[in-house]
């Protein structure tokens, strides 16, 4: 007797790494010398980003830059500011080395100090986190089928999805932006929060067509008058072709446009005015690849024939339920501090985005930190900053196992004086990540007969079986040394699952 066993492999997305690190971020610096000297630090703020996430061997390497915001006044009420890059780097070991590495890496603040040393020097001193996961794609060998020596298969279909890939694609974007009529010409650009948002994509010939909007905020000083600060703001279509290497009308795809730098600079125009914004931006279009996958697996056997022997083990799955990208408009009423004459710009940063199951809906919480620059009434700038955060139920459906890393992204904001008392604001606010199902299945990897152990049984008989509520045809023919496919026949079945109690014909062959 030949026993035939066929076997396949299956792609499993493995997590060999799913933590964070804490990075410090120190700077010692002087001012340039452009700069007037330090009277009093307003706010310094840290904006990182990632430029690359390198998985060589078992290890993890993170490259990125963070940005050291300082604004502060000098002899003069004005706002002054100053920046300093502070290029930063962190390896990671893994506990194995990963096939096909899948890499996310999100980085949030987790505090910054700052202090003038004396009016020319500052020490800034902070620390970042940094958050990874790295997604190993194995292959795993399981049992498809099986000829020969009576042995019988229950097989299924495991429903799940593979993630196929990882692509990116760096670009840049330069614009030179008008000032509109009405408002001042430019001096100094104190401060600009650029944010970028796909729009669309589509997928042509191995390769994704990512649209989206580069949203320009900009706050500068007049250089007419170095206390008057005006806000700008643009909204500038995107549009990137990127390649991605087995990427075709099946593929379910999280795209990402993410702004790894950005410089925006006064500009004079053809009549000597500087009413002309310089931008320079350094994007990254990244596309995570996924594909559904109808798995054919065996979960149980067992031989008519002869005694038989088999080997199961649990696999982790994981199936791709759905890709989010929700916006969250949020308003609030904030109380201002006494002796504001003006508001000058608003902005939200956020800080932290969590979820958790509630009513068998996901709730996201965002926490952010709302920051304004306001105009006293004795001349003077001050900074103030509240804490702040939003919770909302997602359209998105949890599942069995749910599985959800949500980002939260701060797209826009708007502010509305209430008087000197009050500040209306409204920030639209993005939630995106992939929404998985992770599940295990017991699946057979090797099966065995002995053939010198046959099996005793009588031939040509028909017994009447009378099965319980949630019985399944396999049970019954497992119990009976007969076939599920006889039993199937015999009762004219087209079902596995019996349900309520019934009469069965149980042929032995």
């Amino acid at each position: 007797m030949e026993l035939k066993v066929s076997k396949q492999s299956v792609a499993i997305n493995e997590v060999i790494y799913d933590g964070s690190v804490e990075q410090p971020i120190e700077c010692d610096a002087l001012l340039p010398d452009y700069c007037p000297d330090i009277v009093k630090i307003l706010k310094c703020g840290i904006s990182p980003t990632v430029s690359s996430s390198t998985v060589t061997g078992d290890r993890l390497t993170i490259e990125g830059m963070a940005i050291a915001k300082i604004y502060y006044t000098s002899e003069t009420p004005c706002v002054r500011q100053v920046e300093y890059k502070i290029p930063f780097s962190k390896t990671i070991d893994l506990r194995s080395a990963p096939n096909k590495p899948v890499v996310t890496v999100d980085v949030t603040v987790d505090y910054v100090n700052c202090r003038a040393v004396n009016q020319r020097r500052v020490d800034v001193r902070g620390a970042l986190t940094l958050s990874a996961k790295v997604i190993s794609i194995k292959e795993e060998t399981v049992v498809s089928g099986c000829e020969g020596g009576g042995v019988q298969l229950r097989q299924n279909v495991v429903h799940a999805t593979e993630m196929t890939g990882q692509c990116r694609s760096p670009f840049t974007v330069s614009e030179d932006l008008e000032i509109g009529n009405g408002k001042c010409s430019v001096g100094v650009v104190l401060r600009a929060d650029v944010q970028a948002n796909v729009q669309d994509f589509k997928i042509v010939a191995g390769k994704l067509v990512v649209k989206g909007d580069l949203m320009v905020h900009v706050l500068y000083q007049s250089k007419e008058d170095e206390n008057d600060l005006e806000c700008t703001d643009y909204s500038l279509p995107l549009s990137q072709i990127v390649d991605c290497d087995g990427v075709d009308e099946d593929s379910v795809c999280m795209v990402e446009l993410c702004v790894l730098s950005c410089d925006v600079q006064p500009k004079a125009d053809s009549d000597g005015e500087y009413r002309l914004l310089s931008l320079d931006a350094r994007l990254e279009a990244m596309v995570k690849l996924h594909r559904h996958v109808e798995v054919p697996v065996a979960s149980d056997c067992y031989s008519t024939q002869y005694d038989c022997k088999s080997h199961r083990k649990a696999v982790a799955f994981q199936k791709l339920t759905d890709v989010v990208r929700e916006n969250i408009p949020h308003k609030m009423s904030l109380d201002l501090p006494e002796n504001v004459e003006k508001v000058m710009d608003v902005w939200c940063q956020p800080d932290q985005t969590g979820w958790k199951l509630e009513d068998n809906a996901i709730k996201v919480n965002i926490k952010f930190n709302i920051c304004m620059f306001t105009k006293m009434d004795d001349g003077s700038t001050m900074y103030f900053e509240q804490p702040a955060s939003v919770e909302n139920n997602m359209s998105a459906q949890p599942s069995s196992g749910t599985n959800f890393s949500p980002k939260a992204a701060i797209l826009a904001t708007s502010f509305a004086p209430m008087g000197k008392e009050k500040v209306d604001i409204r920030c639209d606010i993005l939630v995106s990540g992939c929404l998985y199902s992770d599940f295990k299945r017991d699946i057979l990897d090797q099966v065995e007969v002995n053939e010198e152990s046959p099996k005793k049984k009588d031939f040509n008989k028909l017994y009447i079986y009378y099965t319980d509520p949630g019985e399944t045809v396999w049970d019954i023919a497992k119990r009976y040394n007969t076939s599920q496919n006889a039993i199937w026949d015999e009762n004219s079945l087209e079902s596995d699952e019996l349900g309520e109690k019934r009469m069965l014909l149980i042929p032995i062959i």
